[in-house]
Parts: structure tokens; sequence; C-alpha cells
């Protein structure tokens, strides 16, 4: 993959192995719809990001170089779907994560601390903590950008590798948590 930089790379492979997960239940992907969207959002992503490299090539600056880089991050909050339809063709694991938690803790953690903190407060404090999630992701690579420069090709390089493991991990480990497995 000459010519891309190692963030185009992490995403080129992850494109690369959900294309193989599509062909691997295109069947089950064509009864939901959800066919056309996965592959026609990765020509798109494709189309841009040969967009982005020809114009860092006709004007190789910091500014076109970042440009490129934070496209593809800003492309995590577009992978993040991909976890829910892929697992969904997957066995759901709750059940077995649900008899550790009793075989480790003795009882179902889950639920003892939905009991303990339980209340509109402590319910705001967690959307607050999920809503939070990809602006954190911003604010650390502008903070890299502006203080630390030249680590930014290395943080953001961590950032995607780590994002991608954890959505390969979600999509093989298949469960829906205890929020929607109790409830």
């Amino acid at each position: 993959m000459p010519g891309l930089f190692g963030v185009e790379k992490v995403v080129a492979i992850y494109v690369v192995f959900t294309l193989v997960l599509t062909a691997i239940f295109f069947s089950d992907m064509m009864e939901n719809g959800f066919l056309v969207s996965v592959v026609g959002g990765r020509v798109v992503i494709a189309i841009i990001t040969a967009l982005l490299i020809m114009l860092y090539k006709r004007y190789p600056c910091h500014a076109t170089y970042q440009l490129r880089i934070v496209f593809q991050i800003a492309l995590l909050s577009y992978w993040y779907p991909d976890i829910y339809h892929f697992s969904s063709f997957m066995p759901s694991v709750d059940h077995w994560l649900a008899a550790a938690d009793q075989a480790i803790c003795g009882c179902q953690p889950a639920l003892a601390f939905r009991e303990t903190f339980s209340g509109v407060v402590w319910n705001e404090l967690f959307n607050l903590g999920y809503f939070s999630y990809f602006p954190m992701i911003a604010a650390l690579v502008i903070l890299v950008i502006v203080k630390r420069p030249r680590r930014f090709d290395r943080v953001t390089f961590i950032l995607m590798c780590s994002f991608f493991m954890f959505y390969l991990v979600f999509v093989f480990v298949n469960a829906a948590g205890p929020q929607f497995y109790y409830y």
C-alpha cells in the first residue's frame, strides 16, 4: 500500500476485513438491507481518501497531511455501527458472561451496581460519559496537533489501532451487556 500513511493502512486493512465478513454473511446482509450501505460506504470512503492523497501530492504541507489523517479519525463514528451489524450475525455470549460474573463475584455485579447507584444524577453522569466519547477523541487529536505536532502520526496511529482492535473484539464477542441482557 505505497503512498498511504500508517492510519490509512490500518483503515484499509479494516475495510478489507469487513468486506470479507460481508462476503461471509452475504445472504444475511441482503435480507437486512445492510449490504448496500456497507459496500457503498466503503467505496465512497476509498474515493475520498484517493482525492485527499491527490490533494496532498499536489500541495504537500502540514495542513493537507493533517487533513488526510483527521478524515480517517473522523470515520471512527462511521465504523462504530459495524459492531452492531456484524455482531448480530454471531452467537450471543451474554449467558456465558453472566455465568462468569456469578462464579467470580457470587452475584451479578451489574444488578448490584444498579441498585447502589440508581437515580437521575447517576443516569445523567453515565449519559454524559457516553456523550463525551467522540468529543474526547477530537480533543486529544487537537491537543496533539497544537502541543506535540511531531507525535501526531504516532498518536493517531495508536488511537486508530486501538479502536479497530476494540471493534474486532466487540464484533466477535457478541454481548448486549447487562443493561440490555437483564432488562
